[in-house]
């Protein structure tokens, strides 16, 4: 959290709408550092909303410790956007050597990562923008049944 307090960007959340311990707190602690006009959550978007905002978006951070497979970077990078990952779970077999990766969690490292990953993003942008659309595409729902199929097909050969 003080990694948005040290600059002046905007955070926006989408979650659930589980209530949780953790949600309170983290609430409080966005009002204890006056973040309250700076931090925006939102809650069960429809993908209509949230393909707009990954459309305005300046990048995509996903810096989640536990992980299945995670769609929205997919869906980011679809849209040309650079991608903060953490460096865990299945997060670097998707976004490969085009993600920016958190490998420490402290704000300062992670302002760091963002900071160089942004720039080195914007001295590069068009050729950025058209490797992620590329690499998404490499992560359709087709693609992956095929796969599927394919290693099926093998286990009962």
């Amino acid at each position: 959290m003080n990694l948005i307090a040290e600059n002046d960007r905007d955070l926006v959340l989408v979650t659930s709408s589980a209530k949780s311990d953790y949600k309170e707190r983290f609430l409080q602690k966005v009002k204890d550092l006056g973040l309250e006009k700076r931090v925006h959550i939102l809650e069960n978007v429809e993908n209509n909303e949230k393909y707009f905002l990954l459309q305005h978006c300046e990048s995509y951070c996903h810096p989640s410790l536990a992980e299945g497979f995670g769609i929205p970077p997919v869906e980011a990078m679809f849209f040309g956007k650079p991608v903060f990952l953490s460096n865990l779970t299945s997060l670097p077999e998707i976004g490969g050597d085009l993600a920016f990766y958190f490998n420490d969690f402290s704000p300062n490292s992670m302002k760091r990562v963002y900071d160089e990953g942004i720039k080195k993003f914007n001295a590069d942008k068009e050729n950025y923008i058209e490797k992620l659309k590329e690499r998404a595409s490499k992560f359709s729902y087709k693609q992956m049944a095929e796969s599927y199929e394919q290693l099926y097909k093998n286990l009962l050969d």
